[in-house]
Parts: C-alpha cells; structure tokens; sequence
C-alpha cells in the first residue's frame, strides 16, 4: 500500500484523472481498484502540484488558481494567483495576479506588489 500512496502523490501527476481511466478502461476488477486508491489516499486536494523548492512546492487549485504547501502538505500561501515560479534557493517566487508580476516570500508577504 504504501507503493501505491507513493505513485499517487508524484507531483505534477493529476490522480483524479488517472482514476477516472482506470474506472473507464478497465476490465471487471479494476473499480475496485480506484475505490481501493480512493479509500486509501483520499480525493486530491489539488489539480496540480509540483516539486517543492526551498520548502514551498507550487499547487493549483480546482479553480486554476496557484499557490503554496510547505514540506508537511499543509497550504501556507492561499491559492490566489494566475500564475506562479518555483521558489529560488533565496526564497523569493514570481507571482502572477490579473496579468500583473509581483514578487512574494516564502510566508506569502510581498516583497514587490504587482504591476504592470
């Protein structure tokens, strides 16, 4: 089981996705199979998620909006933004809101607002 929750959570992987298949594809068996994966590791909380960088790892939600989980999975940057960089090793990410580039911290505080 625990090789099945790992698969499940590699990132930039959208399991939701990937259990619909096997519910569609499949031959007699495999729903239980995704029940199983479900009943184990949950419904994704996010769309999308990437590696983590600097302790931060970007995700979007369901909605298309960006933002961050630390190294727990917990969520420490709400996700409001367009669009968002990974973090570099100083701890400053690239933010996108309403077609404007900011610049944030690893605690979500702007270090440059966006603008045009």
């Amino acid at each position: 089981m625990d090789f099945l929750a790992l698969i499940a959570r590699r990132p930039g992987r959208d399991l939701r996705k990937d259990l619909e298949a096997l519910e569609v594809a499949a031959p007699h068996g495999v729903q239980d199979l995704a029940t199983l994966l479900r009943s184990m590791i949950g419904e994704p909380r996010f769309a999308e998620a990437r590696p983590h960088s600097a302790g931060r790892a970007a995700v979007r939600a369901a909605d298309g909006k960006w933002g961050f989980v630390d190294l727990e999975g917990r969520l420490v940057i709400e996700c409001t933004f367009d669009a968002v960089s990974d973090f570099c090793p100083d701890g400053v990410a690239r933010v996108e809101l309403r077609r404007r580039v900011g610049y944030i911290d690893l605690l979500g505080a702007y270090l440059w607002r966006p603008v045009d």
